[in-house]
């Protein structure tokens, strides 16, 4: 990860799988360390890092954001859009699913 990344304060975050991005990580879950302010770009380098098989599939292959049917979503409640930063807290997760199936 980038130098500005180690700077900001990092947390634990869980990125449960759903669907394809299950399928191709073979897991339901991924842990992975996210700055406590980040962006969906930042969410899905950082599930590449820890499973590369979602690169090209799920996770765009220069890693810099998710294809355009995956969507992630904060804790069941609201959707992670673009590039907008989100302030995450200990016990947040993530849910990574196809935005076109239902998952």
């Amino acid at each position: 990860m980038d130098e500005e990344k180690q700077t900001k304060s990092l947390i634990t975050v869980r990125i449960e799988l759903f669907g394809t991005a299950r399928t191709v990580c073979s897991r339901r879950h991924v842990d992975v360390e996210l700055p406590e302010r980040t962006r969906a770009s930042e969410m899905a380098a950082a599930l590449a890092e820890k499973c590369p098989e979602v690169l090209g599939k799920v996770v765009l292959e220069d890693a810099s954001g998710l294809q355009k049917s995956f969507i992630f979503n904060l804790n069941g409640t609201s959707f992670v859009d673009g590039e907008e930063e989100l302030a995450l807290k200990p016990g947040d997760f993530i849910l990574l699913f196809s935005s076109l199936a239902g998952g």
